[in-house]
């Protein structure tokens, strides 16, 4: 049975991994990638998922492949084609394929439950793939993607238009598939077996990979331009990608975009395409990086050999097509208001998770922002620490209440492995816990999502009786060693000296919390605010043809809040605002990354009927709840 996914989930979900190189108007597979598969109208073709052993590096993962490699065949097909795939199912868990961004026929879609069922271990399917639209798609499963996509199962799809002048002539291009995926002793770290874990944040990998490796390469030739067709198919990391040289941003999830422009770097949150042309005017070897405000790691390298010098399209060129339509649409519905509204929200199970000591349930009772808090370091002794895990005993209601003799301070797994209490101050030592020294706490406090913690006593000044003037001041929020290493108390929305909230987390800063979460007590939610309703519950009903203004809104004062990328299933959509100002680029899209503290307003074009859905596509928020259902009547 395979590590990485042990047991089904009822609940459907998806995301993806890699892909090749290929030329401009005759695309061929050349350098490291899967095979590239080319389709005509009406032709069959056969696609199968099954075990597979995934060599990542020096590192052998047991995982699933479509066709025996990771990622999954490149599909190339001309725009306004139908084809047909015959899909067999021979890894040991239910899985579908849904065909990420296509305006195919719902039943196609790959959702069970909706289009079809499930497909058992051993079972096939038949998907009747129709595509009215250029550009880069992608295929991946939609049953526990969290597990099923993280092990391998992922492919594009590539529309070539029927208009030849659609993309410039460029001299390679390269189709990248952007992942990461989380190694621990050579093995990738198995999936939760019943549930999601990394259900707060979505599962960080450690190991960066393009096309399904750690070594990416291309090469290329000096004063020659490439076109990158990028998908971010990683359950949470958003990228933001160098290549050395500046780019020139053509296209993204749905083609060509209104109005080319060049930019310094691409940032790209899961499930999104962008499509830029970079030049390498010089020999040499250049990185592909991924450059964030948390570091820079090199995903591979392009080697630019020296060739004559040839002449270059420096244009920046404009998509009449898409603009005019969008301008359209802006000047019909920019000053209308919403038709809908959903809020973003995360209710935590005191019941079902190690999060209850934390008092936590929704935003507008959460007293402590866990958001900021940083948990990730992995040295001192409040490394990874996670309160909400220790086994306290009490109830969210009562956190004052919890009983300390029934903690378990000698255990070397789980929550609690990574922290020392001797270090703490508490007294005791690293070798026999229990012994620490417990009376110097304050556990009396009975208010405060904090209660029953006496910060007075840890060194932050102020007293037990009064922990909420303690002073921020003299604490050292910068240390790497000692009791309080990699404790963020600044940021815990104490109050003075209080961080800046993250509008986009770019690693995994919640450590062991993180890890500790599940989707049985992590309940990301979509909300809708004329009803009250919330995820599944929600089914909207809207006419083919009439497009809907859609208000997304991710508050900055929530339990938890971070970035959520939202996908609309069989749809496109205009972004009309961020933050109440026009977007940089115009073009129809099918995912939007919402940063945190931000509203997004979407104009959904109704143009596909059938009975759809609309979730966050990080994989474990899904797994988690974060769906609801609408439907376009003809």
């Amino acid at each position: 049975m395979n590590p990485l996914l042990r047991t089904p989930l009822s609940l459907a979900v998806a995301l993806a991994l890699s892909a090749p190189v290929f030329a401009t108007d005759a695309p061929s597979s050349a350098g490291p990638g899967p095979a590239l598969v080319r389709l005509a109208d009406g032709d069959h073709y056969h696609l199968r998922a099954a075990p597979f052993r995934w060599h990542i590096g020096a590192a052998e993962v047991d995982g699933f492949a479509y066709n025996g490699s990771v990622p999954g065949p490149l599909l190339v097909l001309p725009q306004g084609a139908t084809v047909t795939i015959d899909f067999d199912n021979a890894i040991t868990q239910p899985t579908t394929v849904h065909w990420h961004g296509l305006r195919l026929d719902y039943r196609n879609d790959g959702v069970p439950g909706v289009g079809q069922p499930a497909v058992a271990p051993g079972g096939s399917a038949r998907y009747v793939i129709h595509a009215p639209d250029a550009g880069l798609y992608w295929y991946h499963p939609h049953v526990r993607e969290d597990a099923q996509q993280d092990a391998g199962l992922y492919g594009n799809l590539w529309v070539v238009p029927r208009d030849a002048s659609y993309w410039r002539p460029v001299a390679q291009e390269a189709v990248l598939m952007l992942d990461d995926i989380m190694l621990r002793d050579g093995h990738a770290l198995p999936a939760g077996e019943h549930v999601a874990d990394h259900a707060l944040m979505g599962r960080f990998g450690n190991q960066l990979l393009v096309n399904g490796a750690s070594d990416w390469t291309l090469q290329a030739q000096a004063g020659q331009t490439v076109r990158f067709w990028l998908t971010n198919v990683a359950n949470v990391r958003p990228f933001r990608l160098d290549f050395g040289v500046p780019l020139r941003l053509v296209g993204g999830d749905n083609g060509r975009i209104g109005s080319e422009r060049e930019i310094p770097s691409v940032d790209i949150a899961p499930a999104e395409r962008m499509i830029v042309e970079a030049r390498f005017d010089h020999p040499g070897r250049y990185e592909l990086a991924n450059a964030t405000p948390e570091g820079r790691s090199v995903l591979g390298h392009i080697e630019v050999a020296a060739a004559p010098d040839t002449a270059a399209d420096d244009s920046l060129r404009q998509n009449r097509e898409v603009l005019d339509e969008a301008a359209a649409l802006r000047a019909r519905y920019a000053d209308t208001p919403p038709d809908k509204t959903l809020q973003f929200d995360l209710r935590i199970d005191p019941a079902n998770g190690d999060h209850a000591a934390m008092g936590h349930t929704t935003t507008a009772d959460a007293g402590m922002d866990h958001s900021t808090m940083n948990h990730e370091t992995t040295s001192g002794a409040m490394a990874g620490m996670d309160h909400a895990a220790m086994g306290h005993g009490g109830d969210a209601a009562a956190p004052a209440a919890m009983d300390h003799s029934a903690m378990n301070h000698e255990t070397t797994s789980g929550a609690m492995a990574e922290m020392d209490h001797a270090a703490m101050g508490h007294g005791g030592d690293a070798a026999a816990p229990a012994a620490m020294d417990h009376s110097a706490m304050n556990h009396e406090t009975t208010s405060g999502a904090m209660a029953g913690m006496d910060h007075a006593a840890m060194g932050h000044g102020g007293d037990a009786a009064a922990p909420a003037a303690m002073d921020h001041s003299t604490m050292n929020h910068e240390t790497t060693s000692g009791a309080m290493a990699g404790m963020d108390h600044a940021a815990m929305g104490h109050g003075h000296g209080g961080h800046a909230m993250q509008a986009v987390e770019w690693e995994d800063g919640m450590g062991v919390m993180n890890a500790a979460s599940t989707s049985a007590n992590t309940h990301w939610i979509l909300r809708d605010l004329a009803t009250g309703q919330e995820n599944m519950a929600i089914h909207w009903q809207f006419q083919r043809g009439q497009p809907v203004k859609i208000r997304l809104v991710n508050p900055a004062d929530g339990v938890h809040p971070m970035q959520h990328p939202i996908h609309f299933h069989g749809q496109r959509f205009l972004v009309l605002t961020v933050d109440g100002k026009a977007p940089a680029d115009t073009q129809w899209k099918d995912t939007v990354q919402v940063a945190a503290g931000s509203t997004v307003d979407i104009l959904l074009d109704n143009s596909n009927p059938g009975e759809w859905m609309a979730h966050c596509h990080i994989g474990e928020h899904l797994t988690s709840g974060m769906m609801l259902g609408f439907s376009v009547s003809s």
